[in-house]
Formats: structure tokens, C-alpha cells, sequence
């Protein structure tokens, strides 16, 4: 699923790009006709898996559910992991916010940006599932800091950029951090939760996706607008470090509580 989300990443500012060229309506009933071509797609060959059982499924317990919101907001670790990724986020979406912006204000177009957008999504593409098979060796802590190490080099060579020759090798090294980042940080998630309550942990964690989502863009937008590309680049890059060192402290806590976790489960 991962993969094809990322290779339409990776093909779809080329084609809108295209299509801009010609009308930017035009942009808009093309992606109307695809999401329709889906949605038939999905009627047709999408069923449902019905499970076959003799016994009566089990009843959920009582108090279910207010039990895991009292040890999701109670898990120190999780909270902490969740704040850190919480800065990790608000500084990756600048790639869809800020980014543009900031290239525009240095005279580069859009056919440009969206070129940037294509090699992110072509390198995880290719190099996704390699990826995971090294980092099967390694523990999730270790890959989360290195990724992040990488992707602050990243993000103080953009800082740096003014063509887009530099903006492009920031993205190579951004792209490479998120391969240790994203898919691991969702893979702690789910080891730190009871398995009782993973859906909640799941959903705490995806909360904290969307907020990020909400103000990314304002956060890019406002720097930009008041102090420049340049300032938010900076910023983005001392947020990464205080990350980076927030992981890296608190790697402890969090491989105690995905050992704890596995406990309980066994």
C-alpha cells in the first residue's frame, strides 16, 4: 500500500504539471475522473471479508475503552515519542506548504518544485523495501536517530540553497531520512501499545498526524511572510536537532515500554 501511495506521489506533479500547462480546470476534471474511476473500481471488485464462526463473538468489556484512554494519556513514553514526532511532522510538511513557496520567491516555477516532488517519491519507491530489510537488523530507536540525523543535513543544505541544483540535493537527503522515520516511527507506535488498546494508541498517534497537517501550513506560511525562506529553513533545522536529541534521550523509556509491551502480550 505504501509503495503505491508513494509511486502516485512520484508521477502525480508531473502530470498535473502537464496538465497546468494547458488549463488548471483541466487539472481538476482529470482528478475528478480519476477519483470517480476509483470509486467504480472499489464497487466492483472490492468485498468485504466475512469471517465464518461457529461461536458467538465476544462481548466487548465493560469500560473497554475508557481503560485504554486512561493508559494512553498515562503512557509518559508514548506522550514524549509522540510529542517529538509531533515537531517531526510540522517541519516535513514544509516540503507541501513552505517549499513551494520559498522557491517561488526565489524565481524558480513550479515545473521545478514538482520535479522535487518526483524524486521523493521515486526514491521511496526504489528504495522502500530495501530499506526495510536493512533496518530489520537494527533496532527501532537506533534507525528513528539516524534518520533524523540524515534529514537534519538535509534540511541546513536547504537552508542553504538558492538554486535548484541545492534544493534538490536537500530533498535527496530528506527523502533518505524519511525512509528511517516514517514506516519505523508507526512500527514503535504499535510495539509501545498493549495489544488491548493499539487502536487507540493508533489513533492517538494519527491525531497528532492531523493537527500537524492543519498547521504546517501556517506556521510556513507566517516565517515566509515575515523573515523569509531562508528563516524557516533555520528553524526547521534546529526543531529537527532538539528531535533528534529528544529520540535519542528518551530511547531508554521507549525500548523498555515495546519490551514491556511484548510481556504483557506473550
Amino acid at each position: 500500500q505504501s509503495w503505491a501511495i508513494n509511486f502516485g506521489y512520484a508521477i502525480g506533479p508531473i502530470v498535473a504539471n502537464q496538465l497546468i500547462k494547458i488549463s488548471y480546470s483541466l487539472m481538476f476534471y482529470v482528478e475528478a475522473a480519476v477519483m470517480i474511476a476509483v470509486t467504480i473500481l472499489l464497487i466492483v471488485f472490492f468485498r468485504e471479508v466475512r469471517h465464518l464462526t461457529t461461536s458467538a463473538p465476544a462481548g466487548r468489556p465493560v469500560g473497554a475503552m475508557s481503560r485504554n484512554w486512561r493508559r494512553v494519556l498515562t503512557d509518559t513514553p508514548f506522550l514524549g515519542f509522540s510529542l517529538l514526532m509531533f515537531g517531526y511532522f510540522l517541519v516535513y510538511f514544509q516540503s507541501t506548504s513552505g517549499l513551494p513557496i520559498a522557491m517561488t520567491d526565489l524565481g524558480l516555477g513550479l515545473g521545478e518544485y514538482s520535479v522535487l516532488l518526483t524524486i521523493n517519491g521515486g526514491m521511496l519507491c526504489l528504495l522502500q523495501i530495501p530499506a526495510m530489510k536493512l533496518f530489520a537488523r537494527m533496532g527501532n530507536s537506533r534507525v528513528l536517530v539516524m534518520g533524523l540525523a540524515v534529514t537534519v543535513i538535509g534540511y541546513a543544505v536547504q537552508a542553504a540553497a538558492h538554486s535548484w541544483g541545492g534544493f534538490a540535493l536537500a530533498v535527496v537527503l530528506w527523502t533518505l531520512g524519511e525512509l528511517g522515520t516514517f514506516p519505523i516511527a508507526t512500527t514503535t507506535v504499535a510495539a509501545m501499545a498493549p495489544a488491548s488498546a493499539r487502536g487507540t494508541y493508533q489513533g492517538v498517534y494519527n491525531v497528532v498526524w492531523s493537527v500537524s497537517v492543519a498547521l504546517a501550513p501556517l506556521i510556513g506560511g507566517w516565517t515566509i511572510s515575515n523573515f523569509g525562506g531562508r528563516t524557516l529553513w533555520i528553524a526547521c533545522t534546529v526543531v529537527l536537532v532538539a528531535v533528534t536529541l529528544g529520540l535519542k534521550l528518551t530511547k531508554g523509556s521507549r525500548d523498555r515500554a515495546m519490551a514491556r509491551s511484548l510481556h504483557d502480550s506473550l
